[in-house]
């Protein structure tokens, strides 16, 4: 199913090709990346989306489109990551605004029919796209979306709905207060650090059981594709109980054995995810934080439109996960609950 992505964004790397050569040199800068990211790092990591947060916000009016706020401060925190030394600063906002606006449109292109795409129109928008690169970071555009690609596009919607669960849809009395330890944990310790606090390690767990990154895996076998549907196993009322729809991070206190058989956010077997040592939980949590701190959360005045009366007047309802679905969504920012804004401004 990835050959789509090799077609559309011309990139190579462990999830599009079959080349040992390319497979390997791919794992090594990835594994590369996460084995160096230590408690400076993500020190470093905490201040910087911080910052790109302030900027959005101050050169935004009342409200903001959360779901653009999302796609600029994941792709910021994705490039220094990955390209410390040769990413371009400041950070063009507008620019990295544009290329993930046209990640997002070539990778709707690619799951399109052949009789429905226009090579043309997908060969121009991945020029407009190598523009924008270009701006970004240093370096042939199309090995730099190959390392890219990956952990953006895990990483956005993650943090973007992970977000406006926790910040504004029903949660218990029990799951409000972690998410409130949480932002304190990594807000007064300037980051996560290199060690996962067992309340955000299960913050970021939960996260990843309601909004896996990856909804379905596929495998080639001698019988032939074999597709796991990773979303159902997660959200099955049979494994995980009457609230499987519900965010309740203490679940992760004490797994069932089909609880931990279902849990895949990261796929399964030989080819897990790299960032499955803690590294991605790392980065969710920090953004998470980070919105939360800067645009706030229902109790501390901050509201969300989302422009469909379904959400809008329950706050019970399953937040839809779709790719377009929160285009539409406003936040009107206002604060974060218990002067948790205060106290992470002091330690920042």
């Amino acid at each position: 199913p990835n050959a789509r992505l090799v077609a559309t964004f011309g990139i190579q790397n462990s999830f599009t090709t079959t080349d040992v050569a390319q497979h390997t040199e791919f794992l090594r800068r990835a594994v590369q990346t996460i084995n160096s990211a230590d408690e400076a790092t993500w020190c470093r990591v905490w201040t910087l989306a911080n910052e790109t947060a302030n900027a959005l916000l101050h050169i935004s009016e009342n409200t903001v489109r959360i779901e653009r706020i999302a796609r600029i401060l994941c792709f910021d925190v994705v490039l220094e990551l990955l390209f410390q030394h040769t990413r371009l600063k400041p950070y063009d906002i507008n620019h990295a605004d544009r290329a993930t606006e046209l990640i997002n449109i070539l990778w709707q292109q690619s799951k399109k029919g052949l009789s429905e795409q226009t090579p043309i129109t997908q060969e121009h928008t991945l020029d407009c796209l190598h523009e924008a690169l270009r701006k970004l970071v240093s370096g042939r555009e199309d090995s730099n979306l190959a390392l890219i690609m990956p952990a953006y596009e895990t990483l956005w919607r993650v943090v973007l709905l992970t977000y406006i669960h926790v910040a504004f849809r029903y949660m218990d009395t029990a799951s409000t207060n972690l998410v409130q330890e949480v932002v304190e944990n990594v807000s007064l310790n300037g980051g996560v650090g290199e060690q996962l606090h067992t309340t955000v390690e299960r913050f970021a767990q939960e996260a990843l059981r309601l909004y896996p990154p990856t909804k379905r895996i596929y495998r080639a076998s001698a019988v032939g594709a074999v597709g796991a549907d990773v979303e159902s196993m997660h959200h099955d009322f049979r494994i995980w109980g009457h609230d499987a729809l519900n965010f309740r991070p203490s679940r992760f206190s004490k797994l069932t054995q089909d609880q931990k058989d279902a849990y895949m956010p990261f796929g399964v077997g030989r080819n897990v995810c790299t960032a499955i040592n803690g590294f991605g939980r790392k980065m969710i949590s920090s953004l998470v934080v980070v919105l939360l701190t800067r645009l706030g959360t229902r109790t501390s005045g901050a509201r969300v439109w989302f422009r469909d009366d379904k959400f809008d007047q329950d706050s019970t309802a399953p937040l839809p996960t779709g790719r377009d679905d929160a285009v539409k969504w406003i936040v009107s920012p206002g604060g974060t609950s218990q002067g948790l804004l205060q106290k992470a401004a002091v330690a920042h």
